[in-house]
């Protein structure tokens, strides 16, 4: 009896150091995320090109077509389909951000003159969406800090506006802006071009990282590669290239980005809220911090030479505090810059306030 029940000890002690077959085995233990067995996120669908012809329509997979709401978050679904794409139509483009706390998400919206994006179910629409985002297994969530490791791979998202729309307005309680780009015809279209390239590229292999290969860097660089004469650094000078600029990483910035590449345009952007029946503290919210900003600092941040009167006036401060502190031009070089950059980033940021228009 005595062997029995040390046979029976030993085996359930077996037991319970083995891992179950279906148990998720601890981060630690995991293979590389490219080489991990569980399901990527089904949110996302990486695009494929299926055809084209020479009069630039691209018939893509991966396209993603709205959601089917339900009362719990998580059990919203996806549609995709197969979508054409008359890019010879293509009419505007738009730099789009979502506002959320703590960060934000960039994208690109392309504007088409009617209906040129085509659903397989026979649905159509004038706007899709190019979206570089965080490519994550099942049940996994996007954070920061979880960013700045190999945790999530990348994927470039494709969309119709509409979807999005439903996704930040409906379900994330959040709002999002767009504003157009001061593209002269063939630069719309390069950059057209340029993003559903990238869309169909293969990433594997390749990690979202927070700062160096996110949402808002990668489109940077996605804009940079399809407009090389109006490219930009997105590293520091005063740190040699050592650390981004922040107005690179971090999105409520983007005007200041814009202003570098010589995209932006003055017009105002177009906002939208949450949504009023399903989120009504949220859109109050909203509506107070876009309307918050006392008028006449919107009155002054509207005028068209205001961030330029902002920068000069940072950097003659940033020179004087430069030179009584260093008694040196290199010192009073260095403040100039800094202040000049600091002036820059916040009036951009104020102008950026005052020309919005909300639209829903």
């Amino acid at each position: 009896m005595q062997i029995q029940s040390n046979l029976q000890t030993q085996l359930a002690r077996t037991l319970k150091k083995a891992p179950q077959a279906n148990s998720t085995p601890p981060p630690g233990d995991r293979p590389d995320l490219w080489h991990d067995g569980r399901p990527w996120n089904h949110y996302n669908q990486p695009a494929r090109l299926l055809s084209r012809t020479s009069q630039g329509v691209q018939n893509l997979s991966g396209f993603r077509w709205g959601w089917t709401e339900a009362a719990d978050k998580k059990d919203w679904q996806p549609h995709f389909q197969d979508t054409s794409v008359d890019t010879s139509k293509l009419k505007e483009v738009h730099f789009y951000l979502e506002h959320f706390y703590p960060a934000g998400h960039a994208a690109l919206v392309f504007e088409f003159d009617g209906p040129a994006v085509q659903g397989a179910d026979g649905r159509s629409t004038n706007k899709l969406v190019y979206s570089i985002e965080a490519y994550r297994k099942e049940g996994e969530t996007w954070t920061a800090a979880r960013g700045l490791r190999k945790t999530m791979g990348v994927v470039h998202q494709l969309m119709t506006f509409e979807d999005a729309q439903q996704w930040v307005t409906r379900r994330q309680a959040a709002s999002l802006e767009t504003r157009r780009l001061d593209l002269e015809p063939q630069e719309k279209q390069r950059l057209l071009e340029t993003a559903l390239s990238e869309a169909v590229k293969d990433r594997t292999g390749e990690y979202y990282h927070t700062t160096r290969n996110s949402c808002y860097s990668g489109l940077q660089k996605v804009m940079c590669k399809a407009l090389p004469e109006k490219a930009v650094a997105m590293m520091s000078p005063i740190t040699a290239g050592l650390v981004m600029r922040p107005d690179d990483f971090m999105t409520s910035q983007y005007n200041t980005v814009l202003k570098r590449m010589q995209v932006h345009s003055r017009e105002n952007a177009r906002v939208y809220i949450p949504d009023g029946q399903l989120h009504p503290e949220q859109r109050a919210t909203r509506l107070r911090k876009l309307t918050g900003q006392p008028q006449w600092v919107s009155a002054l941040a509207r005028q068209e030479w205001f961030p330029t009167a902002a920068r000069l006036a940072g950097g003659a401060i940033g020179a004087a505090a430069g030179l009584a502190v260093g008694h040196n031009l290199l010192a009073a070089g260095l403040g100039s810059y800094v202040t000049y950059r600091g002036a820059g980033i916040g009036a951009d940021l104020l102008e950026g306030n005052a020309t919005r228009t909300i639209m829903n």
